[in-house]
């Protein structure tokens, strides 16, 4: 009977440590800012990737926000801005032979290409 407890013990401690994850082996984090390179104000400017997405508020023509943290991103990504009240969408087909960005910071630069048609324009930064 002590034997049999012994080896439940024994067991029970191995699959905790077993269970365990270090913060080294924790996916790391990349950060993403967007930077308006039109001539326009952003009212609103939101971000998704296969990380999430994330709100990143209004953006004065020329300006860049803050970083933002997503768990896995492209260099390329889906963009919803409203401009003057106006939704406008970029949506990417697919990530088809892209690799997920290393951890690291990245500025997504977003430009309006035709504003009679609503495209906007995605520019992938790297420090």
């Amino acid at each position: 009977m002590k034997n049999s407890l012994l080896v439940l013990l024994i067991c029970l401690i191995c699959l905790g440590f077993a269970s365990c994850k270090k913060n080294s082996d924790a996916d790391p984090a990349v950060s993403i800012r967007v930077k308006n390179t039109s001539q326009y104000r952003y009212d609103s400017v939101y971000v998704s990737t296969l990380g999430g997405t994330r709100a990143y508020g209004p953006l004065e023509a020329g300006k860049s926000s803050d970083y933002k943290t997503f768990t896995s991103a492209y260099s390329t990504a889906a963009i919803r801005v409203v401009l003057d009240g106006t939704s406008w969408q970029l949506t990417p087909i697919d990530y088809v032979g892209m690799s997920p960005l290393s951890a690291g910071e990245y500025t997504y630069a977003i430009s309006v290409v035709d504003y009679g048609q609503r495209r906007l324009g995605l520019t992938f930064e790297q420090p």
